[in-house]
């Protein structure tokens, strides 16, 4: 979205309020900023507070409504995720509050408005995916629908149970695909007048960890991030109904991991359909934070890795490119960063370009 006096992208940062386990959170709330796209220097326009831990977020196609998750699970009523929805103004900018809901599942960890536009999807860490009517004036009804995910025999560690961690509707407007990092799978399903139907299951390696995927604009693939083993899985697709046919697996990392370990974070395609990014945060003392830069292939859609990106903070948790193409925006959790880096279209490559952005616990970045 871009405001009407001066073509500036505006961005949407959710992020993380309270102190949780995995993070020391700092923020306000969600900030809305206006990015220089020349700079890529960010001012800020609105803060929209009373919000607890609003970490992913969404617009709505029309620019009327944001949505975000309300990431929250600690096993007492007083704290079950929720999401909540935001009236935006001509502009963009936050105008007001709408309500909040149930999301039916602790710790709703990401969301997604489908294709058609009527209804609000998201997906819980803990094991659930839900469906939300929008109503007439961009509020949430109550769920539609709502799946849980089952676990018979876990592995232990990250895949203790099932953990959906990505929803999104992407091909046509009725179907409806899911990653869940516990289960190795990316689950399928149809979105029907508000109910959700499984259709089918394409298998990941073992102990892949699926967090995040994305679609190629023109190509028929689709790129899934290994949060755990460190791999993207490009699979071919036909439609909802059938497991997508897997064509290559890589690495997003170039190099032996001598200290700590290294978790994915999230997956972009340029633009232009040429290039493809994926994010590198080293935890348990790594010191790699990086993005994966890949060439994509015009006949086949393979990827040829480029390189790595140091992106200058710590846990770089989500990145987003602007709407030009011209222009990497990369968010650290830990060190509260929005560090901006310039794209070469013609070689996919990154420049830093020496602004780094104060921001409290970045989650999640939205143009």
């Amino acid at each position: 979205m871009t405001t009407e006096s001066n073509n500036s992208p505006l961005l949407y940062i959710g992020t993380y309020t309270r102190k949780e386990g995995h993070v020391d959170g700092k923020a306000e709330g969600i900030y809305i900023m206006e990015m220089d796209t020349e700079t890529g220097k960010l001012t800020g326009l609105d803060t929209i507070e009373n919000s607890i831990n609003p970490s992913y977020l969404t617009v709505h196609p029309n620019g009327k409504y944001l949505y975000a998750v309300n990431e929250l699970a600690d096993g007492t009523d007083a704290y079950v995720g929720t999401v909540s929805a935001y009236q935006l103004d001509e502009n963009g900018r936050f105008e007001k509050a709408l309500n909040v809901v149930n999301a039916m599942g602790d710790a709703p960890c990401h969301v997604s408005v489908d294709a058609t536009g009527k209804y609000v999807l998201v997906a819980s860490y803990m094991g659930t995916i839900a469906a939300f009517p929008i109503q007439t004036d961009g509020s949430l009804g109550e769920a539609s629908s709502m799946i849980k995910h089952e676990l018979a025999n876990p592995p232990g560690g990250r895949q203790d149970g099932a953990h959906a961690h990505y929803i999104t509707s992407a091909i046509d407007d009725k179907s409806v695909f899911v990653t869940d990092l516990g289960k190795d799978q990316v689950i399928h399903y149809q979105l029907v007048n508000g109910k959700l139907t499984k259709k089918a299951v394409t298998k990941l390696t073992e102990g892949a960890g699926p967090r995040h995927l994305v679609f190629h604009p023109t190509h028929k693939n689709v790129y899934v991030l290994g949060e755990l083993n460190k791999s993207i899985e490009i699979f071919k697709y036909t439609t909802a109904e059938e497991p997508f046919t897997r064509v290559q697996i890589t690495s997003t990392f170039n190099r032996p991991i001598t200290t700590g370990d290294i978790n994915c974070s999230a997956i972009r395609i340029h633009p232009n359909g040429k290039f493809l990014y994926a994010g590198n945060r080293g935890i348990a003392g790594n010191p790699d934070q990086t993005i994966a830069i890949y060439e994509i292939g015009s006949e086949t859609g393979q990827l040829a890795f480029l390189g790595l990106q140091d992106t200058g903070g710590l846990i770089p948790r989500d990145f987003n490119i602007s709407p030009d193409g011209k222009m990497m925006l990369v968010g650290h959790q830990d060190s509260g960063t929005i560090v901006a880096f310039n794209i070469d279209t013609t070689t996919g490559k990154l420049s830093a370009t020496g602004v780094v952005n104060e921001v409290a616990t970045p989650v999640c970045l939205v143009f």
